[in-house]
């Protein structure tokens, strides 16, 4: 088992612990070319942990999406209400 800079757990077949926060993508990216470069990972490792830092990614967007979808909608009602008091 190996941390990364940033805290997170790296197991040996390059999956990261999910109950650890993810907070800088660009560190463990870092690290995982570091890693590469000192010839520390095999390549399965390196496609196993670029897959879930790429899964990660996406449930970002993902998560920010359906915030801004939140948002966007209680902006609506808000507005709606407003609209309802003025007639």
């Amino acid at each position: 088992m190996m941390v990364s800079g940033s805290g997170a757990v790296v197991l040996p077949a390059g999956v990261i612990n999910p109950s650890v926060p993810i907070r800088n993508i660009k560190m463990k990216f870092a690290v995982l070319i570091g890693l590469i470069q000192v010839g520390e990972v095999s390549n399965r490792d390196i496609v196993e942990t670029v897959l879930n830092l790429v899964s990660i990614c996406i449930q970002s967007i993902e998560r920010m999406f359906y915030l801004a979808r939140m948002v966007f909608l209680k902006m609506m009602s808000y507005e709606n209400l407003f609209l309802d008091q003025m007639h």
